[in-house]
């Protein structure tokens, strides 16, 4: 996972202006009075760069809504704590190692032998 980037008040009034003083996530307007958080579109933890193009500005309650809440967003599936999380596993699925020749199974008992008429012979 990359470091975060630390932005500076000029690069916020970039954001801003690049969105038009909207949220991504509601699509209201964003006030000069509004606590605003600024998101990675792609989090970090999916493979998301920390470069500004990924940044967008959101209300705190929207961004509460997109990272904590599944399926409670209109403009994607999950929420990105339920997607990091499912990304991590699919990692470590894929990085399992594989058990060579299978798995061993204990066998059966070769005493008995069952015919096709459903009777059932000692060997």
């Amino acid at each position: 996972m990359q470091k975060r980037r630390k932005l500076t008040k000029g690069q916020k009034t970039d954001l801003l202006i690049r969105e038009r003083w909207t949220c991504k996530e509601c699509k209201q307007p964003i006030q000069r009075a509004d606590l605003i958080e600024w998101d990675h579109t792609l989090a970090l933890a999916r493979g998301g760069t920390d470069e500004l193009e990924n940044i967008v500005p959101l209300h705190r309650q929207c961004h509460l809504l997109k990272t904590f809440h599944p399926r409670s967003r209109a403009t994607t599936l999950a929420s990105d704590l339920f997607e990091i999380a499912k990304t991590k596993r699919l990692i470590r699925k894929r990085e399992k190692p594989k058990v060579e020749g299978g798995l061993k199974s204990r066998g059966f008992s070769k005493r008995f032998k069952r015919k096709f008429n459903g009777e059932v012979e000692e060997r």
